[in-house]
């Protein structure tokens, strides 16, 4: 309380100087908060070179494209919509068959200008895609289903935006329904659609060999990707634009990393469900649709669990490369989860529990469901089963 009231005295009418002191600086500070986020404001202010940034990717034209070509305003009659044909030409007013195949629009749009000098006065061709072809790219390493996949690009009219936007007025909607909007393939997409990522996918480290345009030297690049901030953090950067003939390799980790592999299932990347197969000495049989997480024991469970008299388990997995892997053990109910005893399943495994009380090799064939058939011979199936 003493220093309460002693502090008071800086008020006092001797001390009008301080006053004044002190209602200058409160003010400067006050005025000061919006002075310095102007000043914020102005140095994040856009420059006019903002409107020329590129895309940092050149698309590559190829068979199945399909292009806009204006050749000239004055001459509307010679604009046309061309496909690229599988001998990589187009047939083009005036100049007939040209090969447009492994350009870039702006190397054609470059080339066509001299190729038609001879023809027209100042010409000023102008190039766009109207329609662009499946993108072909191969997927291999720790993925769950390597290969080759066609991605499509999503085009969509904008007749068909309008329709799907009704709150919109009739004056606001886009009337010109002949512009299509794109969008592109991502690494994402293809991880997505290749089955997901295993246990031990390296996502910061994702290599991709792409070609090369012309104009920067042709061959082809290679690139390393982390892809690890976009499953956990939602960091987009990095979800890379796929072209035709992109060539990614998954690397593989030293060991299982199933934090990984929970995020990718809660981003998506993965699928959150797999089909596997559980027969022999169970209740109920048949294939099972189970979360990605599942073991060899949870699969037995959800089968109604294992009937009083079995035999040992028979664990049938096909790997990527198309090999298969063969296990033989004693059921183990507390065997601890991921071991070799107790395997996190994967799309596709078998597991024939007590295959010897099988009663014949015919029942276990009847009970196979259509997305088993084929992985194995009949042959095969019986050797595994009756050895």
């Amino acid at each position: 309380m003493n220093f309460f009231f002693k502090n008071l005295s800086f008020f006092g009418p001797k001390n009008i100087f301080n006053i004044n002191i002190f209602f200058y600086l409160t003010i400067l500070f006050l005025f000061n908060l919006p002075i310095n986020k102007t000043l914020s404001e102005n140095r994040n202010e856009l420059n006019i070179e903002y409107l020329d940034k590129k895309k940092s990717i050149d698309y590559i034209l190829g068979p199945g494209d399909v292009l806009s070509i204006k050749l000239s305003d004055s001459l509307p009659k010679l604009s046309k919509n061309l496909i690229i044909e599988p001998s990589g030409q187009i047939n083009l007013p005036k100049i007939n068959r040209v090969y447009v195949k492994g350009l870039t629009l702006n190397e054609l749009t470059n080339l066509l200008n001299k190729k038609y000098a001879d023809i027209l006065i100042s010409p000023n061709i102008k190039l766009d895609i109207v329609r662009y072809r499946p993108a072909k790219v191969y997927i291999t390493g720790e993925i769950e289903s390597p290969g080759l996949y066609y991605l499509n690009y999503n085009n969509k009219n904008l007749s068909q935006l309008n329709n799907l936007s009704n709150n919109l007025t009739t004056n606001e909607k886009i009337s010109n329904t002949n512009i299509q909007v794109f969008q592109s393939p991502t690494i994402f997409d293809l991880i997505r659609k290749a089955g997901g990522v295993t246990l031990k996918s390296d996502l910061e480290n994702i290599d991709i060999i792409r070609i090369n345009t012309i104009s920067n030297g042709g061959g082809k690049i290679k690139a390393t990707i982390d892809l690890k901030g976009l499953i956990e953090f939602g960091e987009f950067s990095n979800n890379i634009e796929l072209l035709d003939g992109d060539y990614i390799t998954i690397n593989k980790l030293s060991k299982n990393n199933y934090e990984t592999l929970s995020s990718a299932i809660k981003s998506n990347l993965n699928p959150k469900y797999i089909e596997v197969f559980v027969s022999g000495r169970v209740q109920e049989p048949g294939a099972k649709r189970v979360s990605k997480q599942t073991t060899l024991n949870d699969a037995i469970l959800i089968s109604g669990g294992k009937r009083v008299i079995t035999g040992k388990i028979n664990f049938i997995r096909i790997n990527n490369d198309g090999s298969y892997e063969k296990r033989k053990f004693r059921y183990k109910e507390n065997a601890l989860k991921g071991s070799y005893n107790n395997p996190i399943l994967k799309n596709g495994d078998f597991i024939i529990v007590g295959r010897g009380k099988i009663a014949t090799f015919n029942e276990f064939i009847g009970e196979i469901t259509s997305p088993f058939v084929g992985i194995y011979s009949t042959k095969e199936l019986y050797e595994d089963l009756t050895e």
